[in-house]
């Protein structure tokens, strides 16, 4: 045998070896990170069941028109919600889906959207109630201030809302200038703000698309080693590859410069998105009412920014704090959070029933004031 042939045969099989380990490292990991899901979905983790989210170009994810599920919490039932046929959050057993006005059009992120709580317990519906009429909630889960305003751009035109209750937080801010959103597992590419070429303020799209996956059918699946391949075939090695391939891409963009950098000029940012919402509210005749929610105990300041630019703004978490008698974590947790079980136990920080009631009044206290 000729020794360029040996040579030949020991550089594939060399090829063929680093292959070879490659994949039963890459196997193992895909394993040990299904097992990881495998877990999330068994410990009835505060989170998610159903189909409810899909891909988005523009904003990450999004609600999928129609959709119901529930959420899951460590203790107790599920609880079951909806997306009515064009993606706004609604009552479970809501019968007639068509729209009466005036609308009252929200936009912010969980809190908005009224995460553990019933679509009827929310703010947006209970304000839309008190004034004869129908909330169009678009809050959703994780979601920041640039989602909020590429849905405004697209929704007060469509709707042209008498009302548009805009959620303002610091976290918005700070989830749109950041790549990433909040997730459980996974990754979700943010919309983010940029810098232009000529000083102005644009938003990004997603570095890529989410990948949505619904745990429903393992959480109360008996424990298994076919309940586990079911999982590992059916959602594990299609999401890890999704995201491992397209963090690769994103990594050799970013190397390459190819991926821009989040802004960091967060005064320019909210004074441009709130100008926006502004100007768009002004055009199609809708009141425009910046929601101030914060978090816990620690106090919400309201940029004086927005109040000079003529804006109505209603500080809801500064009348969250005032009616506790003692503001600590603890005081705050017992009137505003969600508790289950007996003793109660602590299944999630979002505002409870009681806290949207108290929101909601804020809210309608200032429309009446406007109106006098």
């Amino acid at each position: 045998m000729k020794r360029s042939t040996i040579i030949k045969f020991v550089y594939i099989l060399f090829l063929l070896s680093l292959v070879a380990i490659f994949l039963g490292v890459y196997g193992r990991s895909l394993y040990l990170r299904s097992k990881q899901l495998y877990r999330y979905a068994k410990h009835n983790r505060r989170g998610w069941s159903g189909s409810v989210f899909e891909p988005d170009r523009e904003l990450g994810f999004r609600a999928k028109a129609g959709a119901r599920g529930a959420h899951t919490f460590p203790i107790g039932e599920d609880l079951p919600m909806r997306f009515d046929r064009n993606g706004f959050r609604v009552p479970v057993n809501i019968s007639n889906e068509e729209y009466k006005r005036p609308y009252v059009l929200a936009l912010g992120c969980s809190f908005t959207y009224g995460d553990a709580c019933r679509a009827e317990d929310t703010f947006p519906h209970l304000v839309a109630q008190a004034l004869g009429g129908t909330e169009l909630n678009a809050g959703l889960c994780s979601y920041g201030l640039s989602q909020m305003v590429i849905l405004a751009r697209k929704l007060i035109p469509e709707y042209k809302p008498e009302y548009i209750l805009f959620q303002y937080s610091p976290w918005l801010l700070n989830r749109s200038t950041r790549i990433f959103a909040p997730t459980r597992f996974s990754f979700a590419p943010n919309p983010y703000y940029i810098d232009a070429e000529d000083g102005s303020i644009n938003i990004h799209p997603p570095v890529f698309s989410c990948y949505s996956v619904d745990l429903g059918p393992w959480r109360k699946s008996p424990v298994s080693s076919s309940d586990f391949f079911s999982l590992f075939s059916r959602v594990g090695i299609p999401l890890i590859l999704h995201d491992d391939f397209n963090l690769l891409v994103f990594k050799i963009k970013s190397i390459l410069s190819l991926i821009p950098e989040p802004s960091d000029r967060q005064d320019v940012i909210v004074e441009n998105a709130y100008r926006e919402i502004k100007e768009l509210a002004e055009k199609y005749n809708s009141r425009l009412i910046i929601v101030g929610l914060g978090n816990m105990i620690e106090p919400l300041v309201i940029p004086e920014s927005l109040r000079k630019m003529g804006l109505t703004t209603v500080n809801c978490h500064a009348e969250l704090l005032s009616r506790l008698g003692e503001q600590t974590k603890y005081a705050y947790c017992q009137a505003y959070a969600h508790y289950r079980g007996n003793p109660p136990v602590r299944v999630d920080r979002h505002p409870n029933p009681a806290a949207h009631r108290i929101i909601a009044d804020s809210i309608l206290e200032v429309i009446r004031k406007n109106n006098e």
